[in-house]
């Protein structure tokens, strides 16, 4: 059986492969004049898998160099704050060294005026923003770190509310590093760790065995309520008694009824100054040897009656000014509240035995800005401390200061050592991409002499199918009839 090949059959193979060799040829040209080998995936599908994989790779290290560069720019500018902290403190520094040997009130209300300029200028850099995020709030970088107010109450020091997380942010870059980007500005410019809390006074009161939490400073206000006496001397509290005795606990009253009857004699406080009485006295003053007075009514004195008489002072202890007050009970660990900040104090209050006013410190509690304000407190002596316990109380804040430019220095280094860090991450970054580049362009360039080699056969076979497509459609009608 013979098969006829039509005429149809001749066109549509002539065209099928003049196809074929015209998109070679398409193809090639293409090739060599943009010098690109791949356009499509069909083009070479397991090179053009590696180039996208390639792509992937350098947009992912990209990623990565853009994060790298801009922590970079938020801990240069974090660098720049803390440095021109460290700066500040440094001031403060040189301030209370000169207060510490000024004995001048003028001089030592020049430093103060001082220090309050650099309190301020603080309080800017602490609520420092960058490219609209607080530089020092920890993750909540969106909320301004610290606040400030100063209580209307007498004696309370600056108050500082802390608005940041607790926790540092951190940076993820790649698969394995992780550095801090924004940090909690309070332990920046917060407190450190607790120490002794200390009372300064002379009305007896001592710290606790608890732990406190009040922070900074305060004062302890020992009060007088009531005073009662042992015994049947007669001898009872006068009509002033109650809010102007200033004894507080165990003391002695020695009578001597010099006229037998109890009508005039001499009554002496804690072995002090004979104080001479009559049986007409309501609201005697009697005072010791350490300032200590009491009011005594006198009019009822046994007859005959010459001793010791044993006396307690009761009273309260208040650290929120007087707004609530906690009755003394003369224990070794008694906790007074505070109804304005919630916090407390261990007092040991056995060994009180006056009214007065104590002065609280909390050693290691104090924030930068509190230390300042202390220091500018206490360099106008506000408390009207005697000069040494003043010059002690200078003495404390410098080393609070101290302890703070430590701080900041150990921050300051830490964040040097993460910018190196960073500059090794992003060179080591940038020539990942580069290789990355090159590797791509050697799977995508395309080789011009191999292309040209392909370009010249295709145009041959398209030149070949033409020809013999010609020669094959030019049968005469007498080759046709054969």
């Amino acid at each position: 059986m013979s098969f006829r090949v039509t005429s149809f059959a001749i066109e549509n193979q002539t065209l099928r492969f003049a196809a074929r060799h015209s998109a070679d040829v398409f193809r090639f040209q293409r090739q060599i004049t943009s010098g690109v080998r791949i356009h499509r995936p069909s083009d070479d599908p397991i090179a053009f898998r590696n180039i996208s994989s390639l792509n992937r790779q350098f947009n992912e290290l990209n990623t990565d160099l853009t994060t790298v560069r801009s922590t970079e720019a938020v801990l240069n500018n974090s660098v720049s704050q803390i440095q021109e902290v460290s700066q500040l403190i440094t001031s403060a520094v040189t301030a209370v060294q000169q207060g510490i040997q000024s004995n001048e009130p003028t001089d030592r209300n020049a430093l103060a005026l001082e220090i309050e300029g650099i309190l301020n200028q603080l309080k800017v850099v602490a609520n420092t923003s960058f490219n609209g995020n607080y530089l020092f709030a920890g993750t909540r970088t969106d909320q301004q770190p610290f606040s400030f107010d100063s209580p209307a109450a007498d004696g309370r020091p600056l108050s500082v509310t802390y608005a940041g997380s607790e926790d540092d942010a951190n940076v993820l870059i790649g698969s394995g590093l992780t550095v801090k980007s924004y940090y909690n500005g309070n332990d920046l410019f917060g407190r450190g760790d607790r120490q002794q809390s200390l009372v300064i006074g002379n009305t007896g009161a001592q710290p606790g065995s608890g732990t406190d939490t009040l922070t900074s400073r305060a004062s302890l206000v020992v009060s007088h309520t009531t005073t009662t006496y042992a015994g049947t001397s007669g001898i009872v509290p006068g009509g002033s008694s109650n809010e102007s005795d200033t004894l507080i606990g165990q003391h002695e009253l020695e009578i001597v009824d010099l006229s037998g009857d109890g009508s005039s004699g001499t009554v002496s406080l804690n072995g002090g100054q004979l104080i001479p009485f009559n049986a007409s006295q309501t609201d005697l003053r009697v005072e010791g040897p350490t300032g200590e007075v009491i009011f005594v009514d006198t009019t009822n004195i046994a007859a005959g009656f010459s001793g010791t008489v044993s006396l307690t002072g009761n009273g309260t202890l208040s650290v929120d000014g007087g707004i609530s007050s906690t009755a003394i009970d003369f224990s070794d660990s008694q906790v007074v509240s505070d109804s304005v900040t919630n916090g407390f104090i261990t007092i040991n209050s056995q060994s009180i035995r006056r009214t007065g006013i104590d002065h609280l410190e909390f050693p290691g509690t104090s924030s930068a800005f509190e230390i300042l304000d202390n220091l500018s407190a206490d360099l106008r002596n506000v408390r009207s401390l005697p000069p040494g316990e003043l010059e002690d109380s200078l003495d404390r804040r410098f080393g609070e200061l101290e302890s703070l430019q430590g701080n900041l220095l150990d921050v300051l280094g830490e964040q040097s050592t993460t910018l190196r860090t960073l500059e090794s991450v992003g060179f080591r970054i940038e020539s990942n991409q580069l290789e990355t580049q090159i590797f791509a362009s050697d799977l995508q360039a395309t080789d011009i002499s191999e292309a040209a080699l392909r370009l010249t056969n295709a145009e041959s076979l398209l030149e070949y199918t033409f020809a013999v497509t010609a020669q094959i459609t030019s049968i005469d009608i007498l080759d046709f009839l054969r």
